[in-house]
């Protein structure tokens, strides 16, 4: 029976987005996921992925981390952490390595996918992920395993995926004021899309669109590799400005009028209904004002049509070789109607979030897929983490980190 390397039974995986902060304890047993124990708090101290003040940061996470420690009885040394989306930077490249007439190595295969990145010269960056997408041997292309194959030369396609220095930085700072380490950070769509895609999906092409908070971003997969991400500035929280301008009231009160009465689409009764909202004026005396359910539509919509747009226009930058299948996730994903919006905004086939192999004797809840997905990638898809924390590259060099890599994780 296949489990769990020993290594990460003493981790956490963390994903501190800018609407909760969530942590989980879990283990991998036979290809299946499965939670031992899983938190989440309201996130503080972060604005659009990056980290604004550390000691708000700093207890929602030793409020998240609890919560799943207490439910797994168990405490943890290491976190792996994902980093969002809007922060990422990515890049493809190619390079080709001399092999002498040898046989291909795994070392080979490294030196392809770092010698020469596109993201090189740009000290302020740090490499997360670098995604084998083809190679060639001798001018041959289409291999799809170099591996034990002979000749010349080896060219690597690979797909490049970077973040801010600054901004992980930022991330161990908060993590290390709690006592812990970081032991890698990987690229939060790419997770969300391991959580919930199953390999026909992965190989054939899917689209997972991640509507979060503060941001929404997108994740292409095909081939069993991810071709591209994107993330565009807007998200469920800038819903919940709108309704509060738009009803003059609190954004407490705007959250909870969203998620109770909220809609993207008008129903035959929404012209009729009427619903109760705390007015914002004096705070010692609750004014209430009733208004039309179909005001709320009204106001919902266009923002969501809105942000649909911008990921329409920066979906087209990527060449049509997906499928139509489209798979939604996130907090905002939970809106009445937005899968039938989504789905005549994008043109595609769309399906909500359905966790892959995953048990837990607990609710989840939307919003959970990047913190599930980190499980799933350090357990079967580590093969790009090439985190600093990882590599031991002053030992041997990336045929050591490689070795370091095999016998630990």
């Amino acid at each position: 029976m296949k489990e769990t390397p020993r290594r990460l039974r003493d981790t956490a995986f963390l994903d501190i987005g800018s609407t909760k902060v969530c942590c989980c304890l879990a283990h991998m047993r036979d290809d299946v996921l499965e939670i031992l124990g899983l938190g989440h708090y309201a996130s503080a101290g972060v604005k659009t992925g990056r980290i604004v003040d550390v000691e708000a940061a700093q207890q929602a996470l030793l409020r998240a981390l609890e919560t799943a420690e207490e439910e797994a009885e168990r405490t943890v040394q290491t976190l792996f952490v994902s980093v969002p989306g809007g922060v990422l930077k990515t890049a493809f490249g190619e390079h080709t390595v001399s092999i002498e007439g040898n046989t291909v190595t795994k070392a080979d295969i490294i030196r392809g996918l770092t010698e020469n990145t596109p993201f090189e010269e740009q000290q302020d960056l740090e490499l997360l992920h670098a995604i084998p997408v083809s190679y060639a041997i001798d001018g041959c292309e289409g291999i799809e395993d170099p591996h034990g194959m002979m000749g010349k030369t080896l060219r690597v396609a690979a797909h490049f995926i970077a973040a801010p220095r600054s901004v992980l930085n930022a991330f161990r700072v908060v993590i290390s004021r709690c006592h812990l380490d970081v032991a890698g950070f990987v690229a939060a769509p790419y997770a969300s899309g391991l959580a919930l895609l199953g390999e026909e999906d992965l190989q054939l092409g899917v689209t997972v669109l991640d509507l979060g908070g503060h941001s929404s971003s997108f994740a292409l997969f095909k081939e069993g590799v991810l071709f591209g991400l994107g993330t565009v500035p807007l998200g469920g929280h800038h819903i919940t400005q709108d309704l509060s301008y738009g009803l003059s009231t609190g954004l407490v009160n705007a959250e909870r009028a969203k998620t109770l009465y909220g809609s993207c689409l008008l129903a035959s009764g929404d012209e009729r209904d009427l619903v109760l909202i705390p007015g914002s004026g004096d705070q010692n005396a609750v004014s209430l004002q009733q208004i039309q359910k179909s005001l709320l539509v009204r106001i919902i919509r266009p923002r969501v049509e809105e942000t649909l747009d911008h990921i329409r226009r920066t979906l087209e930058c990527f060449p049509p070789v997906f499928r139509r299948k489209l798979v939604l996730t996130g907090g905002a994903s939970q809106l009445p109607g937005i899968r039938d919006i989504v789905s005549t905004s994008l043109n595609k086939h769309v399906s909500t979030e359905k966790f892959y192999k995953i048990l837990y004797r607990g609710d989840l809840v939307p919003g959970y897929s990047t913190v599930l997905g980190l499980v799933r990638y350090f357990a079967a898809y580590r093969q790009d983490f090439l985190s600093e924390e990882n590599l031991d590259v002053l030992s041997g060099g990336w045929r050591g980190a490689w070795n370091w890599i095999k016998k630990n994780l």
